[in-house]
C-alpha cells in the first residue's frame, strides 16, 4: 500500500500587502516565505522522505466532525464486499429521513446492500443479501443526538463497546461504491441522506486500511474528508454544504467511551520508516517503562508463529495475592491475565492469524468479541510492562516469539503509549511511540525482524 507524503501550507497576513507563508512537513515549519500582495508565490524545494512520494503542497486545516443537514454526501470511491470493515464515530442530529444513513450501498431493491441506518431506537447494521431483513443485525439504542462509535466487521456489529453476532452466511456482491451520510441507490440515485456529525471515518479491506478520513477544510474553505492513505481530499457530491465544525491543531479521533486521540497525517519522524510489523524470535523484549494498574487498558494487533508464548505483561509474582498481573499469553486456547487473575477462555485460536486484542478491567475481546471478563479489583503493579515477553518481578523473563503490528496502552481511557513497528537510519528495528516521541529497541539478546515497509522502499 502505497502512502504519500502529505504536507500543509498557513497564510497569514502581516499587513494590508504584506503576508507571510509557513511551509510544514510533519507539524513542523520546513520554511518560511514574506511575499506582497500580488506576487507570484514559489513553493519550495520539494521535501524528501524515505519510502513515501512528495504529491504537492495543500492548504488544509483540520477540524473536529463536518456536519450534513440531509442533502450532503461523500462518495468514498469503495465498493465494499464480504471482508469489508467500517469504523466510525458520529452523532447524528435528527431523523431526517425514514431511514437515515451513516453510510450505504445497495444495488436496487430487495438486492444486495451494505448500510448502516437508524430506525425507531435502533441502529440496524446490514451486510449482505437483504431479503426480509436477512442478515440485519439490530442494536437498541438512543440515535439521535448522541454520540456513538461503531465498529462493523463482516458479520460482527460493535455499537460503543457492546457486540453483536450476526448470521455467518454472508452474501455480498454489490456492484457500487460506498456513500457516507446517505446511500447509493445503484448507482442512479441516492437515498435516505442523514443530518449527522462525521467524526473520523475508516474502511478496511482484507485487514488493509483502504481510508482513513478525516475532517478537513481547503485554502479556500471548503468542507470534507482528507483520507490520509490515498491522500486525496474528498468533498461533497451532493448540494448545499457542509458545516465545519470547531478547528483543531491536528486530525483527532473521537470515541462515545470520551477517549480522544490526536492522529497525525505522517506517524513518524523523517528518520524512521513505518513498517507492517516487528517479529521477535523468542529472545527479544522491549521494556515499555509502563506500570499496570486496575485502570490501563491495552489495544494490540498480533500474530504468533506457534502456541505456548508470552506477547506482553508484567506481574509481581505468580502465584499469591500480591501477582498483579497484566498480560497476554498466547496458548491453543486464549489465557489473557489481570490482577490475581488467569483466565482460559474456551474459544480455541490459530497459529499465523492476525487477531485484534484489547484486555480492561471490562474483560478481554478478540475482533470485537467479548471473551471473557474480570472480577473487579483494584491493584497498580510494581514493575514495567514487556512486549513481546512477560516481565515477572524483574528476576525473570519469558520469552516470546510473536508478530506485532500495533499495540496502544490507555490510562483511563487517555492515550499512554501509541507504538508503531519501525526502523531507524542505521536499520535499528523497534517500535516508535509516537505519544513520547521515543524509539523503543531490543533489550533481549539477537534482532527483531523487519515487517515490509509501509509506505514502500527497501
Amino acid at each position: 500500500m502505497k502512502k504519500f507524503f502529505v504536507l500543509c501550507v498557513a497564510l497569514f497576513a502581516t499587513s494590508a500587502f504584506s503576508h507571510i507563508i509557513d511551509w510544514y512537513v510533519d507539524g513542523q515549519i520546513y520554511q518560511t516565505t514574506t511575499c506582497q500582495s500580488g506576487d507570484s508565490i514559489t513553493p519550495p524545494t520539494p521535501p524528501a522522505k524515505y519510502g513515501y512520494t512528495f504529491r504537492g503542497w495543500q492548504g488544509l486545516s483540520w477540524i473536529e466532525y463536518i456536519e450534513s443537514t440531509g442533502t450532503q454526501y461523500i462518495d468514498t470511491g469503495i465498493v465494499p464486499n464480504a471482508d469489508t470493515r467500517i469504523t466510525a464515530t458520529y452523532y447524528m442530529v435528527s431523523n431526517s429521513s425514514s431511514y437515515p444513513m451513516v453510510f450505504g450501498s445497495i444495488d436496487g431493491t430487495a438486492l444486495p446492500q451494505f448500510s448502516l441506518y437508524a430506525f425507531n431506537n435502533q441502529m440496524f447494521y446490514t451486510f449482505g443479501r437483504k431479503t426480509n431483513g436477512d442478515n440485519d443485525i439490530q442494536m437498541s439504542t438512543t440515535p439521535f443526538n448522541t454520540l456513538h462509535a461503531v465498529d462493523c466487521n463482516k458479520n460482527v456489529f460493535t455499537l460503543d463497546g457492546t457486540s453483536k453476532v450476526g448470521s455467518n452466511s454472508v452474501d455480498i456482491n454489490i456492484q457500487h461504491s460506498l456513500y457516507v451520510f446517505c446511500r447509493n441507490f445503484a448507482g442512479v440515485s441516492v437515498d435516505n441522506c442523514s443530518s449527522m456529525k462525521l467524526y473520523n471515518f475508516k474502511i478496511w479491506n482484507n485487514d488493509t486500511l483502504v481510508r482513513d478520513m478525516v475532517p478537513a477544510k481547503n485554502a479556500i474553505g471548503v468542507v470534507g474528508m482528507y483520507d490520509t492513505v490515498n491522500g486525496e481530499f474528498y468533498t461533497n457530491q451532493g448540494t448545499g454544504t457542509f458545516t465545519a465544525g470547531t478547528a483543531v491543531s491536528d486530525p483527532v479521533e473521537v470515541y462515545a467511551d470520551g477517549l480522544i486521540e490526536t492522529i497525525g497525517v505522517s506517524q513518524l519522524p523523517v528518520a524512521y520508516r513505518e513498517l507492517e510489523y516487528i517479529s521477535a524470535t523468542g529472545t527479544q523484549y522491549i521494556d515499555t517503562g509502563y506500570k499496570s494498574s486496575n485502570n490501563t487498558k491495552v489495544k494490540a494487533q498480533i500474530s504468533c508463529p506457534n502456541f505456548g508464548t508470552f506477547v506482553f505483561g508484567s506481574r509481581n509474582s505468580t502465584s499469591g495475592d500480591n501477582q498483579k498481573r497484566f498480560g497476554l499469553f498466547f496458548n491453543t486456547t486464549w489465557n489473557p491475565q489481570y490482577a490475581n487473575q488467569s483466565l482460559s477462555p474456551a474459544e480455541q485460536t490459530s497459529v499465523n492469524t492476525i487477531y485484534n486484542v484489547e484486555i480492561s478491567k471490562d474483560g478481554f475481546v478478540v475482533d470485537g468479541q467479548s471473551l471473557s471478563t474480570f472480577s473487579s479489583t483494584t491493584f497498580t503493579g510494581d514493575y514495567n510492562m514487556y512486549l513481546f515477553a512477560n516481565n515477572t518481578a524483574d528476576t525473570n523473563i519469558g520469552y516470546g516469539s510473536c508478530k506485532i503490528y500495533s499495540f496502544e496502552i490507555y490510562t483511563n481511557n487517555v492515550l499512554a503509549h501509541k507504538y508503531i513497528p519501525a526502523k531507524n537510519s542505521s536499520n535499528v528495528v523497534g517500535m516508535y511511540d509516537t505519544v513520547s516521541r521515543t524509539f523503543f529497541t531490543n533489550q533481549g539478546t539477537g534482532d527483531f525482524v523487519a515487517g515490509p515497509t509501509l509506505g514502500g522502499g527497501e
